[in-house]
Order: C-alpha cells, then sequence, then structure tokens
C-alpha cells in the first residue's frame, strides 16, 4: 500500500505544472470545486465527506471547437493527438471501443488504479451491463456513457467524464477527479 501510495504522490507531482503540447492546456493538480463523489460504500465503513476532489485532469470546453486532429486524448498518463487515420478507422467500423465510455475509461486510465497492471491477464467481472470489477476490488461503472466511476480500495473514487466532438462519435476524456479515500 505504501508503494501505491508513493507511485499516486509521484505521478500528482508529475502532472502539477505540466504542460501540454504548444496548444498550453495546463494539468495542474488542484482542488476541485465539486461536491464529493457518491459511491457505494461499505457497511463497515462510513464515507470521509470532509476530504475535498481533487482535480486530476481538465480539458476546457472549446478545446472540443478545435479540429479533431488538435484534441489532446489522455491515455494512462499521457497526452497524445490521434491522427485522422484514427479517425477515419472508426468511421469505417474498427475501433468501435473509442465510442464506449466503459471500454475507453478501462483502457486509457488503468495508471490510476494504484496496481501496475490491473487489468491484465484478468478476466473482468460483469455483474451488470453498467459494472466491470476485477478480483482486487477495483469497480469501473456506468453512470452514462459519458459519465463513468472508477473505484481503487487502496485511492478512492475517480469520476471520468468524457466527451466527443461534433465531427466523430471518440470520446475523449475531458474530466477525471479523484475523491480520495
Amino acid at each position: 500500500m505504501l508503494k501505491q501510495f508513493i507511485c499516486l504522490f509521484i505521478f500528482l507531482s508529475l502532472l502539477n505544472g505540466c504542460q501540454a503540447s504548444s496548444n498550453s492546456i495546463a494539468m495542474d493538480v488542484i482542488p476541485a470545486s465539486a461536491p464529493p463523489i457518491v459511491k457505494d460504500v461499505p457497511d463497515t465503513q462510513e464515507p470521509k465527506e470532509n476530504i475535498t476532489p481533487i482535480l486530476i485532469y481538465s480539458l476546457p470546453d472549446e478545446i472540443f471547437e478545435k479540429p479533431r486532429t488538435s484534441i489532446p486524448y489522455y491515455r494512462n498518463g499521457e497526452i497524445l493527438f490521434f491522427p485522422d487515420l484514427v479517425f477515419e478507422q472508426h468511421e469505417e467500423g474498427h475501433q468501435p471501443w473509442l465510442a464506449n465510455g466503459m471500454d475507453v475509461v478501462t483502457a486509457a486510465v488503468s495508471n490510476l488504479t494504484g496496481e501496475e497492471w490491473p487489468f491484465k491477464d484478468q478476466k473482468l467481472s460483469y455483474k451488470k451491463s453498467d459494472e466491470r470489477s476485477t478480483a482486487s476490488g477495483i469497480i469501473i461503472k456506468e453512470i452514462n456513457n459519458e459519465l463513468i466511476t472508477l473505484f481503487s480500495p487502496t485511492i478512492g473514487t475517480y469520476e471520468i467524464q468524457l466527451k466527443s466532438p461534433a465531427d466523430t462519435s471518440v470520446l475523449f476524456i475531458s474530466k477525471i477527479t479523484l475523491q480520495p479515500e
């Protein structure tokens, strides 16, 4: 658990003040003003409501007005810019998961779980169509296709918001907020 905390601390420290490309998209780690994320809490624990959520990543709405190749794509702590080929392939029916919020979150935020490879060689449990879980207790829950929560037992609950620009159904992560345990 200490190793996971240290990894999270290092990750958050690296994000603090980081700039992505010449578009100057700031990714400062700052407290979010949103209300605490509500989650299912085991009977043995009481929610810690006095802990301020932490904004991990955020894109302004105006960024989605830019050409789709100029919109930053968050993937496991890295910022990428997709070439037009990715969007064209998606429009042809390839990589349909890029338009499914649950799949995007499963593939693109595993770095936030506190485990090195949380989904590798693991069969995800599909208890409900809107929920996935691992044997280690990670739970990914779909609120809707553009709002997903990811619970990590050692870290807390992430709220991941996704958004598509007008000219594609490919979902981009637009905001990640952490409600620490």
